[in-house]
């Protein structure tokens, strides 16, 4: 991973370990929310959302939509999803997702296939990481989002946990830079 990707993990979350009964007041007034707060709302995201339309006009499908909500508990970042597969078991409807995530922190991009099990809009489970035949255009995908500037954030480095933070909702040395960066569960990408 990039040091300066590092770097910027302790600029905007405290390396502070709160108790997880406090840690929610206490965050808030720590320096590194203020400079997460800034990042997330205040700043100008326009060059993120015009990456993010290339992305969209490259897929050039009509089964894409927006993930916009930003969250500063629940997500940092921007990203759309695309239905590439749906099958269904019994009552249960299964679909395969492209989710593309870019981040509002750093100039770094998450994607992967994600699997989502659910009956009638409610997930029966939490989204699982495919592998499977799309490799060639996660490769193609990949490519374009570095020609727009972004670094991608490898599923180990995804996983890797930063022990030092502690945030909401998230259970004391879980802290990934996954969360970092993206959200605090997969499941939050598809919002």
């Amino acid at each position: 991973m990039n040091f300066e990707f590092q770097k910027l993990v302790y600029k905007h979350y405290s390396s502070v370990l709160f108790e997880n009964s406090e840690i929610s007041g206490e965050f808030e007034k720590s320096p590194e929310f203020s400079v997460l707060r800034s990042k997330l709302y205040e700043q100008d995201h326009s060059k993120l959302i015009k990456s993010l339309r290339e992305v969209k006009k490259f897929l050039g499908t009509s089964n894409v939509k927006d993930c916009d909500r930003i969250s500063i508990i629940d997500k940092r970042c921007v990203g759309l999803k695309c239905l590439l597969d749906r099958s269904f078991s019994g009552a249960n409807t299964i679909d395969k997702f492209l989710v593309v995530s870019l981040s509002l922190i750093a100039p770094i991009f998450f994607f992967e296939i994600l699997e989502v099990n659910h009956h009638e809009g409610i997930f029966i489970n939490d989204p699982k990481i495919m592998d499977g035949n799309f490799s060639e255009v996660l490769l193609t995908l990949s490519e374009k989002l570095k020609m727009l500037g972004f670094d991608r954030l490898e599923k180990d480095e995804c996983q890797k946990k930063i022990e030092q933070i502690t945030f909401p909702n998230i259970p004391k040395g879980k802290f990934t830079y996954f969360n970092a960066y993206f959200a605090n569960t997969l499941s939050d990408l598809f919002y």
